[in-house]
């Protein structure tokens, strides 16, 4: 059945008890059954181009941005949310990407989460190798002001 089912039947039970919100990233064949149920959602976008969302996801970004399309379109209250991981979705590229795809779906706030420095540190308590080798020369110097451009706050 799944973790999407057990959510389901969890939000079910909690409708009109207390208000709900359930942070996602949209990689479900249930959005509409999770957007007729929750109050409210956190909605992470990482990367709008499919082949860089395939490379780093390990997944195909179709679904995803359909299901954000959905919400957008939806009376739904949410909040977009981008983690702005070094060199991979801190790009001019991709942030550019990001504000031209919210402002199609008629978006304008979107909250952006610093990197957590110390995920490093959890690799090697893991006994794995920690990859993420950050290219300064690729992050975006000022995201704030990027989305400013496209007439989003962030």
């Amino acid at each position: 059945m799944g973790v999407a089912y057990f959510l389901l039947e969890c939000l079910k039970m909690l409708k009109n008890k207390i208000h709900t919100c359930v942070q996602t990233t949209g990689f479900t064949d249930k959005f509409t059954d999770f957007l007729n149920i929750a109050d409210m959602f956190l909605y992470d976008i990482k990367l709008i181009d499919n082949d860089l969302h395939k490379k780093y996801c390990k997944q195909d970004n179709k679904i995803i941005l359909e299901n954000y399309k959905t919400l957008a379109s939806s009376s739904v209250p949410f909040i977009t949310r981008v983690a702005l991981i070094p060199s991979i979705t801190d790009t001019s590229k991709n942030l550019t990407d990001i504000a031209l795809f919210l402002n199609e779906n008629n978006v304008n706030y979107v909250e952006l989460l610093p990197y957590n420095n110390l995920a490093g540190a959890k690799y090697k308590g893991l006994l794995r190798e920690y990859q993420l080798i950050p290219d300064s020369e690729v992050s975006c110097k000022d995201p704030v002001k990027l989305f400013k451009e496209f007439n989003i706050t962030a």
